[in-house]
């Protein structure tokens, strides 16, 4: 597939490679943000003909770091934790997903877009924020706030009712301005639409690729060896896949399984 975009050029009318920003909260240059889920999404359109433009949502490093340790001074009593340590770090968490940070994003990233320039299109990688309309935008998210509260994540569990309800609000009212909702699971697809009142055309499931591409590798393959990675053990469901690895080593008993993660 091919993008173009019609575009004026020093005042000479032409056909030229269509600007998409990418806007995160975070570098989205970097294969290790989110997975690699903004660089893999840059790479694509890239090799579609697009030309990338990448818009951070995050402010400055120092910023950010004063922000999120004044919104988590305010969360201490409601963080869970054995420990001080551990308790700072779970307010931390908390105030990274507050509404009070979200609308310090929102500021920062449409400053930021505006400073970009003419675009033809926006992907907006996570709904914690808002954005201007300066050009079609999608969303991209792996699950909906909604989800994340119904399935009691620390962080969303230790809001106040009224930030859980301001966060929400938020989220819809970036679904009911994108021209795509974009998610990588029918699971997500199905809360954005029922939980949101998106309609169901406008949601797309575009599923996930991979930042990493092994080499092939000479080796038995008589005896079965699974890796599994997760550093969120518990949302990415390792508990199912030890599950289902008690179920496979009933019939092969020779069978290993590698975790990595914080099990």
């Amino acid at each position: 597939m091919s993008l173009t975009g019609h575009r004026t050029n020093g005042g000479t009318a032409g056909v030229l490679a269509p600007r998409v920003a990418i806007v995160y909260p975070g570098d989205s240059r970097r294969a290790d943000t989110r997975s690699g889920t903004p660089h893999g999404l840059a790479r694509g359109l890239e090799a579609a003909g697009a030309r990338v433009e990448h818009v951070s949502a995050e402010p400055s490093p120092a910023a950010f770091a004063l922000a999120k340790n004044l919104l988590a001074f305010g969360n201490l009593r409601r963080a869970s934790g054995s420990g001080p340590t551990a308790r700072l770090r779970a307010a931390r968490a908390v105030a990274i997903t507050s509404p009070r940070m979200s609308s310090f994003q929102t500021r920062t990233a449409r400053r930021r877009l505006h400073a970009a320039g003419e675009l033809d299109g926006v992907i907006q990688v996570g709904t914690g924020y808002l954005l201007a309309p300066v050009a079609p935008i999608a969303t991209h998210d792996d699950m909906t706030v909604a989800q994340a509260l119904e399935h009691g994540y620390p962080q969303w569990r230790a809001l106040t009712a009224r930030a859980a309800q301001a966060r929400l609000d938020l989220q819809r009212r970036a679904y009911e301005a994108a021209a795509a909702c974009c998610v990588t699971s029918r699971w997500a697809a199905e809360s954005v639409v029922n939980d949101y009142d998106i309609p169901h055309e406008k949601v797309h499931v575009v599923g996930v690729g991979r930042n990493h591409s092994p080499e092939p590798l000479e080796r038995d393959w008589d005896t079965p060896r699974f890796l599994f990675v997760g550093k969120d053990w518990e949302r990415k469901n390792g508990p199912a896949v030890l599950r289902a690895f008690e179920r496979l080593r009933r019939d092969v008993p020779e069978a290993r399984l590698e975790l990595v993660g914080g099990h």
